[in-house]
């Protein structure tokens, strides 16, 4: 999944050991939200597995899946702040 996200994607191999292993896995069910909208937050998160459905103001804006990454936003642009809520799908 890291070597198949548009972030990680140019780095080098090596580095995806060191990645993977700082990171926790979250297993989720069906229907559990991972980010709330205009909570605070202080994690970023990539998608190794699954897929999950994004909202804005309530309303479905995109679905993501493996290799993507979600929550960055609310780390850099809002000042911790999150835009979106994340739902997972599978």
């Amino acid at each position: 999944a890291l070597s198949q996200s548009n972030l990680f994607k140019d780095l080098p191999t090596e580095c995806f050991d060191f990645l993977s292993m700082i990171g926790k896995v979250l297993k989720l069910n069906p229907g559990q939200v991972l980010i709330a909208e205009k909570t605070k937050g202080t994690n970023a998160y990539l998608i190794v597995q699954g897929e999950f459905q994004v909202f804005q103001n309530s309303q479905k804006i995109r679905q993501i899946k493996q290799g993507d990454f979600v929550g960055e936003v609310g780390l850099m642009k809002t000042g911790g702040l999150r835009t979106a809520t994340v739902q997972s799908l599978t």
